[in-house]
């Protein structure tokens, strides 16, 4: 069996998980599929899925911000998606503690869990 990326798993297994639904992308711009196309596009492409924001880590989406340094929600101008972690930055910092944050992923994150069982999923 080979190995594939996770875009490729949900996107080929799995599509009905984010079927008609609004969809938030947590990457970088090097996240790519088995043939190299990116995960942005990849998504874009995929029937009955609306790509809505992308999550970038530390450095931003491109790598272009300093170790350390905010990274400030914008929108992408190539690919018109908001860009950018500062929603969460602002959340923790006016007082959202991370148990509360993450609590308010559960749902979509346990419905993750369950649907990949079948496959490794390294946390």
């Amino acid at each position: 069996m080979p190995v594939l990326p996770g875009i490729d798993v949900l996107l080929g297994d799995r599509p009905g998980l984010i079927a008609d639904r609004r969809v938030g992308l947590i990457s970088n711009a090097s996240g790519v599929t088995h043939d190299l196309t990116s995960n942005v596009d990849a998504l874009r492409r995929a029937p009955d899925v609306q790509l809505t924001a992308l999550f970038a880590p530390e450095h931003g989406f491109y790598t272009l911000v300093a170790n350390g340094a905010a990274v400030e929600s914008s929108v992408d101008p190539t690919i018109d998606l908001l860009i950018g972690t500062n929603k969460v930055r602002r959340a923790l910092e006016n007082g959202v503690s991370v148990i509360d944050l993450v609590a308010s992923w559960a749902d979509g994150l346990d419905q993750f869990v369950r649907a990949s069982r079948p496959y490794f999923l390294y946390r």
